[in-house]
C-alpha cells in the first residue's frame, strides 16, 4: 500500500475508535494492562479509552491501540514503553503484547512483579484450519538480579479478561543478573479449533533482587494463521514422493541372470 494512503486508512481507523469513548462501556473498554507488585500485595490497572494518571492512549500507523504508562506499584518503579493489542484482529493475526518495559526494585529486599496485559473482543483469525498460539520473553537486566522470570500466553474462549481457557506452554523458569544479563525465550502451542469472539491473555512474572533494575522486558502473545501449502504444492510433493518410492523399489529389485 502507498504510505499515504496506509497513514491515512490508519487515521480513519483511530478517529473511529476515538469516538467510541464518549458512548460508555464500549468494545473497546476490553483493553487492560494490570500491574502488581505481588510482595505489598500493591496492584494498579489501566484501561485503554479510560483516563488515569501516568497513561496515555495512543495508536500505531496500522490503527492499533497502545497505551504507555509511567507508574510505581508497591516498591516498584515501572515504565512500561508501550502495550498493544490489534483485537479485534486480521485473518492473519491476532496480538497482545508489552515491550520497551524498564522496571526497578526501590528496596533492598526481593520484591515480585507481575504484569498481565489482556483484550477481549476478538474475531480472527478462527479454527480450523489450525492456528499457532506463541509466546516470546526477552529483556536486559542492567543490575541486581532477577529470578523466576516466567511469561505466559493464554486464549479465553470466553471472551473474558485474564482469561486462561487455552495455554501455550510456560516459557522459564529463567533468570539473569547485571549488569548485561539477557532473558529470552519462546514456546508454540497448535490450537485445532477456535470460534469467535475471544480474548487473548500475556502474563510475565518475575523476582527482583533488591535494588535491581531490568530494561527492555517484553512479553508478546501471538495467534497466527498456521500456513497450509497450496493445492499444486501438495500435488507436486506427491508425485515426487511416488516417483522417489518407484526409483527405490526399481534400485532394490534383484536381478534376473543373464540380464
Amino acid at each position: 500500500m502507498i504510505p499515504s494512503i496506509r497513514k491515512a486508512t490508519a487515521l480513519a481507523a483511530a478517529l473511529a475508535a476515538i469516538s467510541l469513548f464518549g458512548a460508555g462501556p464500549s468494545a473497546r473498554a476490553g483493553f487492560v494492562i494490570k500491574i502488581e507488585d505481588v510482595t505489598t500485595a500493591s496492584t494498579k490497572s489501566f484501561t485503554f479509552g479510560t483516563a488515569a494518571a501516568g497513561k496515555i492512549d495512543t495508536f500505531d500507523l496500522d490503527g492499533n491501540k497502545e497505551m504507555i504508562i509511567t507508574t510505581t506499584v508497591g516498591n516498584l518503579a515501572v515504565s512500561v514503553e508501550v502495550a498493544t493489542s490489534d483485537s479485534p484482529g486480521t485473518p492473519s493475526i491476532a496480538f497482545v503484547n508489552q515491550s520497551g518495559s524498564s522496571i526497578t526494585n526501590k528496596v533492598a529486599s526481593s520484591q515480585q512483579l507481575r504484569i498481565s496485559v489482556t483484550d477481549t473482543g476478538f474475531m480472527m483469525p478462527t479454527a480450523p484450519p489450525p492456528l499457532t498460539l506463541g509466546s516470546a520473553l526477552s529483556g536486559t537486566v542492567t543490575s541486581g538480579s532477577l529470578t523466576g522470570v516466567t511469561f505466559n500466553s493464554y486464549i479465553g474462549t470466553g471472551n473474558m479478561q485474564f482469561e486462561q481457557s487455552i495455554a501455550a506452554p510456560t516459557i522459564g523458569p529463567k533468570s539473569a543478573t547485571g549488569p548485561s544479563g539477557s532473558l529470552s525465550g519462546d514456546s508454540k502451542l497448535t490450537v485445532m479449533t477456535l470460534a469467535p469472539p475471544f480474548s487473548l491473555t500475556g502474563v510475565l512474572v518475575a523476582t527482583f533482587g533488591g535494588l535491581a533494575n531490568a530494561t527492555n522486558l517484553a512479553g508478546n502473545t501471538t495467534l497466527t494463521a498456521t500456513a497450509v501449502p497450496e493445492p499444486s504444492t501438495l500435488a507436486m510433493g506427491s508425485i515426487g514422493l511416488v516417483g522417489a518410492f518407484a526409483f527405490g523399489r526399481r534400485k532394490a529389485r534383484p536381478r534376473r541372470p543373464g540380464a
